[in-house]
Formats: structure tokens, sequence, C-alpha cells
């Protein structure tokens, strides 16, 4: 087994995942590796964003998206962060080098992203507008996804 000796999390959930990788090409049984991290993780942020990014790039937006939410959720509340859209803008914006918050930067810009694929082109131009107050060095690809929004939704696809 991969050690992830980075990653703080049960041996069990560390099994799950890397049953998840090896699994990949059986997409449902690597999906049920991951659901099952999931539950005995909790709110592990470091597993719950190894299952979004795992469900995005399984193209399983809407799971990924529930799964993002759910982190940008925690690290909120983990940073007391404000309910007021400029207040926000300005913690994050003051708050850049935090690790937690670059994680709820780095989902939100996912969230959009899936908000794009699926078509729901003005939610996710919104979302990114508002971000993109943050990727001045485009860290977050903020920029190049707003130029997206700007094609019609069959050249995202």
């Amino acid at each position: 087994m991969m050690d992830f000796s980075w990653f703080e999390a049960p041996l069990e959930v560390k099994e799950k995942l890397h049953r998840a990788v090896l699994n990949w090409e059986k997409g449902k049984e690597a999906e049920e590796y991951i659901e099952q991290a999931l539950e005995i993780a909790g709110d592990n942020l470091d597993v719950l964003t190894s299952a979004y990014r795992f469900f995005f790039y399984r193209h399983n937006y809407s799971r990924a998206m529930d799964v993002a939410l759910r982190v940008m959720e925690l690290v909120k509340r983990e940073r007391n962060m404000p309910e007021d859209k400029e207040e926000l803008l300005t913690y994050l914006r003051e708050n850049m080098e935090d690790y937690r918050v670059r994680l709820y930067i780095s989902a939100y810009t996912a969230y959009a992203f899936m908000l794009l694929k699926l078509g729901f082109v003005q939610d996710a131009r919104d979302i990114l507008s508002f971000l993109q107050e943050l990727d001045h060095k485009s860290e977050f690809g903020v920029p190049v996804l707003l130029d997206l929004t700007r094609l019609e939704h069959e050249d995202i696809l």
C-alpha cells in the first residue's frame, strides 16, 4: 500500500483511498471505496479534498460539487469566515497565505468550473467574478475559467 505519510487519516481510510486508485478503471467500485473512506473519515479535510477531486476527475460533477461545498463549509466554520460577501472577500484577501483559505478558494473555483460544465454559466460567472478579485496571479485559474464563461456552453464541453 502507498504510505500517504503526508496525509492525516486513519489507516483504514488510507487503504480505501488506495483501493480507489487501484480500481480507477472500474468506475463504480472505485467510487464505492471513496464513499467508504468519506464515511469513516467524517470531516477530515484531506479526505474530503481528495474525494471531491476524485469525483471531479471521474466526471461525477454532482457528487464532486457536494463534497467541494462540504470542504468550503468546514473551512468557513473552522476559520470563522464572515457571511457578508465584501467582508468575506476582505478576509480571503488578507489570509491568502493560510493553507485552509487556499483550500477554500480552490474548492470554490472547482465548484464554479463544475457549474460551468453542467451549463449553469451565469452562476459560474458570478462566483468566478467574485474570486477574480483574489486571483491576480492566476494561481487558481480563475481568469481562464472566467474567459470560458464567455463562450457558448457547447464550446466548453
